[in-house]
């Protein structure tokens, strides 16, 4: 299977996934945050969205290597596409995603959102 087809299955059974689109890396540690600058929301995702998306921004996924990723979520019922930046520690993720204004960062190993400013 391919990674874009991985990445729609992921999203659709489990309302989201972390992916690098050109690796196909999966991070297993650290805390993911978004600038916000590359949201993209899709009421109805398909594999021609995920792969437009990725496209578009292949360079920050090529270029970054296993630092960047293509996240996806569910939010009331429309799906978000979005770059993740993976961080190693929570201060720098939760400072990050603050000067981004993000609502919340996502801790890898515990599988939770972290709110930012709390």
């Amino acid at each position: 299977m391919n990674v874009i087809q991985q990445i729609l299955n992921a999203t659709k059974r489990r309302g989201g996934c972390t992916i690098n689109p050109v690796t196909g890396e999966i991070p297993t540690t650290g805390y993911l945050v978004s600038s916000g600058e590359h949201e993209r929301k899709v009421p109805r995702v398909t594999y021609a969205d995920i792969k437009a998306y990725a496209a578009e921004h292949n360079a920050a996924f090529s270029a970054k290597g296993s630092l960047v990723f293509l996240g996806t979520w569910k939010q009331s019922g429309i799906t978000c596409l979005d770059i993740s930046i993976r961080l190693a520690d929570k201060e720098s993720a939760l400072t990050f995603g603050a000067l981004n204004d993000q609502l919340a960062v996502y801790d890898i190993g515990k599988g939770v959102d972290i709110e930012v400013g709390s």
